[in-house]
């Protein structure tokens, strides 16, 4: 995906592509709500804009492609295979585009020890202990 970030650099759409548990969605969605409404933020939800039908993983590589920010959020159930490998792939933009930021959330409910999946952003640092309202 570096070298499509190269090539999409001009033409970012999303300024944070929010990479989810599924089991987190909701609190994600209130979250995705609040940076549009009150920071006047573009993020990507997959709920909001993949379209039924379409191949959703060449979407979320273009999506990701087109962001600013990946922000990876862990919950109670940890990460989900797809929020993984979404992860990865945000911090091998990185690691050729430096000013691409990959942030770790920390929901309310995320376990208080941080498990292996996420030792790949042990030195990110991190958001967490705000209250997720609508």
């Amino acid at each position: 995906m570096s070298k499509k970030w190269a090539a999409m650099s001009d033409q970012v759409t999303y300024d944070v592509f929010l990479s989810h548990n599924s089991v987190d969605k909701p609190a994600v969605e209130l979250l995705a709500r609040r940076l549009s409404e009150e920071c006047g933020l573009q993020p990507f939800l997959d709920k909001w804009h993949l379209i039924p039908g379409e191949p959703w993983q060449e979407a979320l590589e273009r999506a990701l492609d087109a962001s600013r920010t990946c922000a990876v959020f862990l919950g109670k159930a940890g990460l989900g295979p797809w929020e993984n490998e979404e992860m990865r792939a945000a911090l091998d933009i990185r690691t050729s585009q430096p000013d691409f930021r990959v942030i770790l959330v920390l929901l309310p409910d995320a376990p208080p020890s941080r498990t292996r999946t996420v030792a790949a952003l042990s030195q990110t640092p991190y958001l967490g202990g705000f209250p997720i309202r609508p």
